[in-house]
């Protein structure tokens, strides 16, 4: 029997879970487990290019809702991304 396709869940519910595991008892952010989570992040996005056509990679983090001020300089140049106009 094949599995059945992963649906995807609402991004408000990906962005609770995230920030009740970043959040401390005093309800301030950890930031170094911010940073800890975010550099985990950047390096798997590395490594799924190797193997992984550059424009695939870039619409699943696009379709995350994740802007190009969440990534470094060089992951969102790796992922083609473009910076936003300044207004």
């Amino acid at each position: 029997m094949a599995a059945s396709p992963v649906q995807p869940s609402s991004s408000a519910s990906n962005y609770d879970f995230a920030r009740k595991q970043i959040r401390r008892p005093d309800d301030h952010v950890d930031m170094e487990q911010l940073l800890r989570r975010l550099t985990r992040l950047e390096a798997r996005i590395h490594d799924a290019l190797l193997p992984t056509r550059t424009e695939d990679v870039r619409r699943i983090v696009e379709k995350t809702g994740l802007p190009h001020e969440s990534f470094s300089e060089d992951v969102a140049e790796a992922l083609g991304m473009q910076r936003p106009p300044r207004s």
